[in-house]
């Protein structure tokens, strides 16, 4: 939307500045409203009991209330609590802000029915004591922020060193990426090909992309990996082949499902290569499924940023620095040496480390750490 004064334009979706909220409905709150209905921002106007004076039309619609002048003088919180919405991130934030003071691009979680959305939003508290928000819905992007960081926590170096076929989705069942097999399989020859895409739109057929997607809920709603799914997949040369896949739920640092991992294989290519497919399956669960994390750490070269270690990794890290071998370590922990070669090298790749008394190094600085979480 664009707002026009004279022929002049004012400002539109992308420029409307807090601090020019705050001038036009001191100025004149009715054309403010009015102007604001149809905006493409979340515009709220709580008084300062908390009680609803106003929102806009995208404003109800984010929130699932069907005719925004129907909300209005109804309390703010209670309303979110009785259509099952947590809004206390928020509410919280606002009504702290002293009189004349602004909160400015903070990012707010805010859960719908158990789900995750996320707001961008500016505020500013109004000489009458009320409080003007005005947001924008950033769900969409923060959620797949949230995926690439879960990814980029273990996926590079697992794919290295098992060479397994993969794929990855977002919470919504939308492909995010794949390897290069997966996109063979596709008929595609790029990431970027893959990604929004959704099964519907990939060569099997309605009924196998239903299954496929309804696998895919199970997992979201139970938070836990289904291994070693046999079924009969259409690739992109119309020939159907049996194959054998497990996927994993991608949970964030902060309990939030993200979306999914998955490997596959042929059922043929699986039993040749059976070993590394179960031992994907053993690594994943291990690195993925969020009881088995235990460690958060800094990270060595941005501490605001975090990985984790789980137990197998942190037991496999405690054997290595103090000198063992892969072998040894192996039998102790009741394993195969090139599992516990693949669960150091993931350390290495994970904290940017090459060395083992660079290893050593990091072990002795963060042992504070290890209690867990």
């Amino acid at each position: 939307m664009q707002i026009f004064l004279k022929g002049t334009l004012l400002v539109n979706d992308d420029t409307f500045t807090i601090q020019l909220s705050k001038f036009m409905i001191q100025r004149d709150k009715t054309l403010f409203l009015e102007l604001t209905s149809q905006m493409n921002r979340i515009v709220i106007l709580l008084s300062k009991d908390g009680s609803i004076v106003y929102l806009n039309e995208h404003a109800s619609t984010f929130h699932g209330w069907e005719i925004a002048s129907s909300v209005k003088r109804d309390n703010y919180s209670q309303l979110c609590q009785q259509s099952s919405i947590d809004a206390s991130n928020l509410t919280n934030q606002i009504f702290q802000v002293p009189n004349g003071l602004m909160i400015e691009k903070k990012v707010v979680k805010i859960r719908k029915n158990g789900i995750n959305a996320f707001l961008l939003i500016n505020a500013i508290s109004l000489d009458d004591d009320s409080i003007l928000i005005i947001g924008q819905d950033i769900t969409v992007s923060e959620t797949k922020k949230a995926l690439n960081r879960e990814l980029a926590n273990f996926l590079p170096s697992v794919l290295k060193h098992l060479r397994i076929n993969v794929f990855w989705k977002d919470s919504n069942s939308v492909y995010m990426g794949g390897d290069e097999e997966f996109l063979r399989v596709c008929g595609l020859s790029r990431v970027e090909e893959i990604k929004g895409l959704t099964d519907f739109e990939c060569p099997w057929n309605r009924e196998q992309a239903l299954k496929y997607i309804n696998d895919d809920k199970i997992i979201y709603h139970t938070r836990q990996p289904q291994f070693n799914i046999v079924e009969e997949t259409t690739f992109a040369d119309k020939q159907i082949y049996p194959v054998i896949v497990s996927k994993f739920p991608l949970v964030s640092e902060s309990n939030d499902l993200v979306g999914e991992i998955g490997i596959f294989a042929k059922l043929n290519e699986a039993a040749r290569n059976k070993l590394a497919f179960f031992m994907a399956n053993d690594i994943l669960s291990d690195s993925i499924i969020p009881q088995n994390r235990r460690y958060y750490l800094p990270h060595p070269d941005d501490e605001s940023e975090s990985v984790y270690l789980s137990l197998r990794e942190k037991q496999c890290l405690d054997e290595w620095v103090l000198g063992k071998t892969s072998k040894e370590i192996g039998r102790q922990l009741g394993i195969s040496y090139r599992t516990v070669e693949i669960y150091i090298n993931n350390l290495k790749e994970k904290l940017n480390i090459r060395s083992r008394s660079a290893l050593m190094q990091f072990y002795l600085t963060y042992q504070g750490f290890w209690s867990g979480k």
